[in-house]
């Protein structure tokens, strides 16, 4: 079976040498010092803007050398985060040790080396010297926390009581679908202002490393639901739990009052 340490050595000797790529790091749990037998390799190369394909044949003719390719995938362009991301499983490796690699363009002004959110990340090569942390803006953070805050007090009591109308209409599905896009999801983000800032947005990723002990109890008690009425008592609560942490979250913040007229 390959192991993570014996795919990177091989994938850095293919690459290294090839004058287009300049630089090859690691993201993801390398980034946080949480590496396991169940990561994969998040993997990025910064590259001549006119090289990713090439790029691409040569990654791959390195994980070759190694194993054969079982599965393969590409995000389709215009990829969300703009660069070009592709997915390899290998045939000898773990099936969790998927090789996540992302080709940021030389020219690409945002390259995920923000540490303040993504971690230190595990440089392999660096010729040109990109891989480094810009200047972090907390004032500038703070301001889009405060936006977004005021965008989730503002929007939740609008479709709170979704769950429970579905519920009444004999729709348990349906209240579930709602239950986790509009009452728990808004509710890890709060959770995430709170003791993860940086990372407001980052979702549930990472919580069992950010959150206390008690609040991961408690949150996984309303993530899972056995029944129709216990959905109905999970979305009280979770409601509470969201206004309580926005009151305290807004005065931490200090969320301006909407002017009246």
């Amino acid at each position: 079976m390959l192991k993570r340490e014996q795919i990177l050595e091989t994938i850095k000797a293919k690459l290294e040498p090839l004058a287009f790529v300049n630089a090859m790091w690691e993201g993801g749990s390398a980034a946080f010092g949480r590496v396991d037998e169940f990561s994969d390799i998040d993997l990025l190369l910064d590259v001549a803007d006119e090289k990713v394909a090439e790029t691409f044949d040569a990654l791959e003719d390195a994980l070759r050398q190694l194993s054969p390719i079982t599965d393969t995938y590409e995000i389709p362009q215009p990829t969300w985060h703009g660069h070009h991301q592709r997915f390899y499983r290998l045939q000898k490796a773990s099936d969790y040790l998927l090789i996540d690699c992302a080709i940021t363009k030389q020219s690409s002004q945002n390259k995920f080396l923000e540490q303040e959110i993504h971690g230190r990340h595990l440089v392999h090569f660096d010729k040109t010297g990109v891989v480094q942390s810009p200047p972090w803006d907390e004032a500038a953070w703070q301001e889009r926390l405060r936006k977004r805050l005021a965008e989730l007090i503002g929007f939740f009591p609008i479709t709170a009581n979704f769950p429970e109308k579905e519920l009444r209409r004999k729709h348990p599905m349906d209240a579930l679908s709602y239950y986790n896009g509009l009452i728990l999801r808004p509710l890890v983000e709060l959770l995430r202002m709170k003791y993860d800032p940086s990372r407001h947005h980052f979702g549930t990723r990472y919580l069992y490393t950010v959150l206390p002990p008690e609040e991961v109890k408690q949150l996984e008690g309303l993530m899972f639901v056995g029944s129709p009425e216990a959905l109905l008592v999970n979305t009280a609560v979770a409601t509470d739990w969201f206004w309580a942490l926005a009151d305290e979250l807004d005065e931490q913040l200090d969320i301006p009052e909407e002017p009246t007229t």
